[in-house]
C-alpha cells in the first residue's frame, strides 16, 4: 500500500493530467454502436495495394493483422489510440514539470493544465467529428519525438518518425515537422554543432520534405477506377464506406478545393474571429512569454527566428477548410514549443517563465479564472464550431449512465 502512495505522489502529475483527459475521453468518445464520420475512418481502409499513395500507411500496417477490418474493431483501436496519446502527453507533461526547477513547477504546472482544458486541447480529436483522424497519429510521433529530443536520446529514431508521420498525413509537413525540426537543430548547437546531430538534423528534414513533395503531387491513386477503388474498400469492412473521401482526397482536382474554400470561406473567417476572441487571454499569455524570452536572447538569435517561425509554418493549410482542426494543432504546437524550451533548459525561456511566474502570484485569482474561461467554451471541431460545456457535462453524465448500466 505504502508503494502505490508513493507512487502516486511520485506521478501526482500524469494522474492529474490522465484524469483530465478521461473526464473528456467519457463525455465526448462516441458509442460503440455509432456510425464513425466517414472523413474520419474511411482512410484506415485504403492500404498500399491502391498503390504507393498518400494516407496509406496506417490501413497497410493494419492489414496486417486485420485484413478484415469490422466497425466495432476499429472503433476500439481508435479509442486505444486515442488512450496511448493520453498517456504519452501526460508522462510528456509530468516529466517536465517534476524535472524542473522548483520556481518554474507552479507557472509550468498552470501552463499544462491550460493545454488540457482549453478549447484547442488535444481531446478535441475526442468527439464524434474528429475521432478517428489521422492526426491522433500525427501527435502521438510528435510527443515521442520531442521526448528524444528533449531528453537527447535516441535520436536516429527521429527521422524515421518523421517519415513515417508524412507517410501517414503529408500535412505533418505544416503542423509539427517544424516544430521538431527547430528542435533539433537547436539540439545539435546545444551540443556544440554535434556533427552526428547535424546530420540527424539534415537527414529529418530531407527524408520528410522528399515525403511531402512525393505524396502531395504524386501520391494520388492512379492505376484504379474511383468505383474499383471504392469496392476494394468495401470488401475490408463491415463500415458503409461512402464514396465522399475517397473522391474528394484521391480523384478530385485542385479546383475543386479551391471551390470549396471560396464558398465557406466567409463563414469560416467569421467562426474565426469569434474563436480567436475567445482564445484572447491565451494569446495575451504566449506574446507575454515570448515577449519576454526575446528580450534575454543574447546569443544563436538565428535560432529564436526559427522557433517564431513555427507558427506562420503551418497557414499554407489553411487554404483547405479544416479551419477548428488547424487552430487547434498551431495551439497545441506553441504549448509543446513552450515546454520543450523549458525541458531543454534553454536560458531565455526559463528565464521568461519565472517572471510570467512571479506575474502569476501576483494576480492568481485572475489567472484561476483565465483558466476557468477557457474550460467554458467546449472544444474546437473540424469546422471551428465549439460543442458547448453543458454538452459535455450532460455527455459525461449519460455516458456514465450507460457504463454502469452495463456493469
Amino acid at each position: 500500500m505504502r508503494s502505490i502512495r508513493n507512487t502516486a505522489v511520485r506521478l501526482k502529475y500524469e494522474l492529474i493530467f490522465l484524469g483530465i483527459f478521461a473526464y473528456y475521453f467519457i463525455a465526448f468518445v462516441p458509442g460503440v454502436t455509432e456510425v464513425l464520420q466517414d472523413y474520419c475512418v474511411e482512410f484506415y481502409f485504403i492500404t498500399y495495394d491502391f498503390g504507393f499513395i498518400s494516407r496509406g500507411l496506417i490501413g497497410s500496417l493494419l492489414s496486417l493483422i486485420f485484413p478484415f477490418l469490422t466497425q466495432r474493431a476499429l472503433y476500439f483501436i481508435i479509442a486505444a489510440a486515442l488512450i496511448l496519446l493520453s498517456i504519452v502527453t501526460a508522462r510528456f507533461l509530468g516529466g517536465i514539470i517534476r524535472k524542473s526547477d522548483k520556481n518554474l513547477k507552479n507557472v509550468l504546472a498552470y501552463l499544462a493544465v491550460l493545454f488540457c482544458v482549453n478549447p484547442a486541447s488535444l481531446s478535441f480529436l475526442f468527439s464524434w467529428e474528429n475521432f478517428g483522424r489521422l492526426d491522433i497519429w500525427l501527435l502521438i510521433i510528435t510527443i515521442v519525438c520531442l521526448l528524444l529530443i528533449t531528453k537527447n536520446k535516441a535520436l536516429f529514431l527521429v527521422p524515421v518518425f518523421c517519415a513515417a508521420a508524412v507517410m501517414i498525413h503529408q500535412n505533418f509537413i505544416f503542423l509539427y515537422f517544424p516544430l521538431i525540426f527547430i528542435l533539433l537543430a537547436y539540439r545539435a548547437a546545444l551540443t556544440s554543432r554535434s556533427r552526428k546531430n547535424t546530420v540527424i538534423c539534415i537527414i529529418t528534414g530531407a527524408l520528410t520534405c522528399a515525403g511531402f513533395v512525393y505524396f502531395q503531387f504524386f501520391g494520388k491513386i492512379q492505376r484504379l477506377s474511383m468505383e474499383t477503388a471504392l469496392q476494394m474498400m468495401q470488401s475490408r469492412t463491415n463500415y458503409p464506406v461512402s464514396v465522399g473521401p475517397l473522391q474528394f482526397e484521391h480523384y478530385a482536382p485542385f479546383k475543386q478545393h479551391i471551390d470549396l474554400l471560396s464558398e465557406q470561406g466567409p463563414l469560416l473567417l467569421i467562426k474565426l474571429a469569434i474563436v480567436l476572441v475567445i482564445f484572447l487571454p491565451l494569446i495575451f499569455i504566449f506574446v507575454k512569454l515570448w515577449r519576454a524570452a526575446l528580450k534575454s536572447v543574447t546569443r544563436s538569435r538565428w535560432i529564436y527566428i526559427g522557433f517564431l517561425l513555427v507558427l506562420p509554418a503551418a497557414l499554407p493549410i489553411f487554404i483547405t477548410v479544416d479551419w477548428g482542426r488547424w487552430l487547434a494543432h498551431i495551439i497545441i504546437g506553441q504549448f509543446l514549443l513552450i515546454f520543450c524550451l523549458s525541458a531543454m533548459n534553454d536560458e531565455p525561456m526559463t528565464k521568461s517563465l519565472r517572471l510570467t511566474g512571479a506575474f502569476m502570484e501576483r494576480h492568481r485569482f485572475a489567472f484561476l479564472c483565465i483558466a476557468a474561461f477557457l474550460a467554458l467554451p467546449g472544444k474546437l471541431t473540424a469546422a471551428g464550431v465549439m460543442n458547448t460545456p453543458l454538452s459535455e457535462i450532460g455527455a459525461f453524465g449519460k455516458n456514465i449512465l450507460a457504463l454502469f448500466g452495463r456493469l
